[in-house]
């Protein structure tokens, strides 16, 4: 079953936009947004959330002995569009 979660506004940013991000790959990740957002996603998983455009998304991966940084993404990159 794959996971959508939806997670509450950042009330510490003036403006924010809704984000979108999937873990396409195989392992568990930790996302993490400085001290706004930590959440750990499964493979297939997806996830919306609420971020500032300047906000950048880091990713991390599972290993054996914990998470390793995989990728920064800017948040003005993940941002929704509504159409």
């Amino acid at each position: 079953m794959i996971e959508i979660s939806v997670l509450p506004l950042v009330a510490n940013h003036a403006t924010t936009g809704l984000c979108y991000y999937q873990n396409a790959t195989s392992q568990v990740q930790l996302l993490r947004i400085r001290q706004t957002l930590e959440k750990v996603i499964f493979p297939g998983d997806r996830i919306l959330f609420h971020a500032a455009p300047e906000d950048t998304l880091d990713i991390y991966s599972s290993t054996p002995t914990g998470f390793m940084q995989i990728d920064r993404i800017a948040c003005s990159q993940l941002q929704v569009i509504e159409s």
